[in-house]
């Protein structure tokens, strides 16, 4: 009983924080064209994407992360990156994944993006 009770205490395994960002959303391809779908957490390891159908686990996945709140508050284009990442797991409403990346440059380049939103949701 103890074991169950510390396992289900650890439910939550992201490795970092998330940001629970306003107005991002996630495009990535699925056969048509791609939509947005709002990201309701990310951080530095991965994220969650509010989506209708959910991807194989392990899917590697090629997302294009775009800040439209950026576009209003600056009145230019929104700030978009552009990153793989694993499909972990199924989640209520979509999925989660663990992004992959090529090298420190695009990891550091990803890292600026949420400095970026950080900064405009007040943290």
């Amino acid at each position: 009983m103890l074991l169950r009770r510390l396992l289900s205490q650890k439910e939550d395994r992201r490795r970092s924080p998330r940001l629970q960002p306003e107005d991002v959303v996630a495009y990535y391809w699925t056969g048509g064209l791609p939509r947005p779908n709002a990201v309701s957490g990310i951080g530095p390891d991965g994220a969650r994407i509010v989506a209708p159908g959910v991807l194989y686990l392990g899917t590697v996945i090629q997302i294009v992360f775009e800040d439209r709140a950026a576009s209003r508050t600056h009145g230019v284009e929104g700030d978009r990156i552009c990153v793989y990442g694993r499909v972990l797991r199924a989640v209520a409403g979509g999925f989660c994944v663990e992004f992959v990346f090529g090298g420190a440059s695009e990891r550091r380049r990803f890292r600026q993006f949420l400095h970026r939103l950080k900064q405009r949701n007040g943290g």
